[in-house]
């Protein structure tokens, strides 16, 4: 069983780039982590595709949550006090375009939501959205981390 701080240190490394056959380069979970964090970060992940039903933008969420916990929080009392929404704030991408296609139909009601109630363009309303997400997986990946499951022996 890992402890939260061998956990918090190997989540730089959590998601890798790799290249596929046809020349794409993917975001990918690194099975050189340990098998109970590979699980443990590939259950969250999936718990994250029933809201986003996007199992690609899953992996850049998850992706940008774990490399910037790993950029801010270098022990457990600083990873307990980082503010997610703060950390995560600047994760979307600041081209329009790219910020466009973050809306699917699975989340364009709450984008188109957040145009009207913030009164902002919507681009910025996708970019929000998809620092919201970043921002939940932040929370999320954290909880895990800080689980201690050797308590329990």
């Amino acid at each position: 069983m890992l402890k939260p701080q061998e956990k918090l240190g190997l989540m730089g490394d959590a998601y890798i780039k790799k290249r596929l056959d046809d020349g794409r380069e993917i975001l990918t979970i690194n099975d050189a982590l340990p098998g109970e964090m590979y699980e443990a970060i590939k259950d969250i992940q999936f718990e994250l595709n029933e809201n986003t039903h996007n199992f690609e933008e899953d992996y850049k969420l998850m992706g940008a949550a774990c490399l910037a916990m790993s950029d801010n929080a270098t022990d457990l009392e600083s990873l307990q006090d980082i503010d997610q929404y703060e950390i995560a704030d600047g994760a979307a991408s600041v081209y329009t375009a790219d910020q466009l296609a973050y809306i699917t139909i699975w989340n364009q009601d709450e984008i188109a939501e957040h145009v009207r109630g913030l009164g902002i363009d919507i681009g910025t309303a996708a970019a929000y959205w998809y620092e919201q997400q970043v921002a939940q997986c932040i929370d999320r990946v954290r909880d895990y981390i800080l689980r201690d499951d050797n308590d329990d022996e």
